[in-house]
C-alpha cells in the first residue's frame, strides 16, 4: 500500500532534489523513510521574508510616448459606388496596387486579413471613373474573422482594417 507524505517549504526542496538522500519516486534512499511507491504533496509556503519585487522600469522607457491607434469611422462598403477615385482616395487612403484592365481600373487595398478590391470604369458623360464595384476576399489561407467573405460582418471587419491603417500612416 502506498503512503502519502506532505512536505512543506524547504522540506518539499529537499524531497524534490537539493538533498543528497533523494534518488527520485522509485529509487531506494529516499529521504524521510519514503519507499518505493510512495507519492509525495509538496505544499508551497512562501517564506515571510521573500517580498515581492518587481523591476524599475528605466526613466528613458516611460518617457517614451504610447503608440496611439486612431480611431475610425466605418461605413457600408457600397457607399463606394459611383464615387470618382479621388473620393475613394480620401476615404480609403492611397491603395497597396493599382491595376490597369481595359476597361476597368481595379484599386487593391491588401493587408494580413483581406483584400478589398475597388473597381473603376470610365463614365462617358463625364469622361471620368467611377467605382461601379468592389470585393472583398479572406487574406490567402484565412479567413475575415470567421465570416464569409460577401457578409455583412467580414466587409466591415475588412473595411476598419483598410481604414486603420489609412488613418495612421
Amino acid at each position: 500500500m502506498a503512503r502519502v507524505a506532505l512536505a512543506h517549504g524547504a522540506a518539499a526542496l529537499a524531497l524534490f532534489g537539493c538533498a543528497e538522500t533523494w534518488t527520485g519516486p522509485f529509487g531506494a534512499n529516499q529521504a524521510g523513510g519514503l519507499q518505493s511507491g510512495d507519492m509525495v504533496v509538496a505544499i508551497p509556503v512562501a517564506p515571510a521574508a521573500v517580498k515581492s519585487r518587481r523591476t524599475p522600469m528605466p526613466e528613458d522607457l516611460a518617457a517614451l510616448p504610447t503608440p496611439r491607434v486612431k480611431p475610425v469611422q466605418t461605413f457600408p462598403l457600397a457607399e463606394l459606388v459611383g464615387e470618382t477615385p479621388d473620393a475613394v482616395g480620401q476615404r480609403l487612403g492611397a491603395p497597396d496596387e493599382i491595376k490597369t484592365d481595359s476597361p476597368a481600373l481595379t484599386w487593391v487595398f491588401a493587408n494580413e486579413l483581406c483584400t478589398l478590391r475597388v473597381a473603376f470604369y470610365a463614365s462617358v458623360e463625364e469622361e471620368n471613373y467611377r467605382a461601379l464595384q468592389y470585393a472583398v476576399a479572406p487574406a490567402e489561407g484565412g479567413e475575415i474573422g470567421g465570416d464569409a467573405a460577401g457578409s455583412p460582418d467580414a466587409e466591415r471587419a475588412c473595411l476598419e482594417k483598410v481604414l486603420v491603417r489609412a488613418a495612421n500612416r
